[in-house]
């Protein structure tokens, strides 16, 4: 392993807009430096987030893939506790998304008005889709990914290592891009190889990404439950002969 300070990943969601007593709406939280990075927040994110250790306080930057519910939806919650009088907040935030999110904040900050506004610190919204950006906790390159709307994935480098994560997409060269060596790759796996759907990946497909990227660790994620049913690693494992996990909810990992 590289010299440097754990990056450390946690699942906070590994299901998908499907209700599911097994797995909670996409998020996943990055630690680094000591500095904690959301990707993605579905419904219900705070919680499981607390029961790591981590309140809305300690957040530093969150990053979108895309605009649907489950994976944004948290956000409001997020800023509405951010207001919260007795904790109150000094560090800055950063909220990073796809074109339109910039709208899309601005959006709920009329809606809930003025309960989302920021009091006592800055908020920095700032849109992407094929870019890089030197963020406190490393290294960010954004590309946009096969999904219905604006969706983009993210690379992060930090301390010598390499964290990927597609978001919701189908197959797409961009995800070889991302995913290029490294450590662990977080993937998309909705529905088995046999119940393929357009603008998301199988179990299949997830494999041929991580073989052609040449990642370490393979992460499969954003689970529908029809998933449960089958042999998913199986499935992976004929495209890819590399480490795979499935994700689950509250599962740590370090690279």
């Amino acid at each position: 392993m590289p010299e440097g300070a754990t990056v450390e990943i946690t699942v906070l969601g590994s299901g998908t807009g499907e209700p599911s007593l097994k797995r909670g709406a996409p998020g996943i939280l990055l630690q680094v430096k000591g500095r904690a990075v959301l990707l993605d927040s579905g419904p219900g994110t705070l919680r499981p987030l607390l029961a790591h250790g981590v309140s809305y306080l300690d957040i530093d930057t969150i990053l979108y893939s895309h605009l649907h519910c489950d994976h944004i939806a948290e956000l409001a919650p997020i800023l509405f506790a951010m207001r919260n009088m007795a904790l109150s907040r000094e560090k800055d935030l950063t909220l990073i998304g796809p074109p339109g999110f910039a709208d899309h904040y601005q959006g709920l900050r009329k809606l809930y008005e003025p309960t989302l506004d920021a009091e006592g610190y800055k908020v920095r919204v700032e849109e992407i889709c094929e870019r890089t950006l030197d963020l406190p906790e490393g290294r960010l390159i954004a590309l946009p990914v096969n999904h219905s709307g604006c969706a983009i994935g993210f690379r992060i480098e930090t301390e010598g290592r390499i964290f990927s994560y597609s978001g919701d997409t189908g197959y797409c060269d961009n995800l070889i891009s991302l995913g290029r060596g490294a450590d662990l790759l977080a993937l998309d796996c909705s529905f088995p190889d046999e119940l393929k759907v357009e603008w998301h990946l199988t179990p299949g497909l997830a494999g041929t990404v991580a073989t052609r990227s040449g990642c370490r660790r393979l992460l499969l994620t954003h689970l529908y439950p029809v998933c449960d049913g089958f042999d998913i690693i199986g499935q992976c494992r004929k495209a890819y002969a590399g480490e795979i996990i499935v994700a689950s909810d509250g599962m740590v990992l370090e690279i």
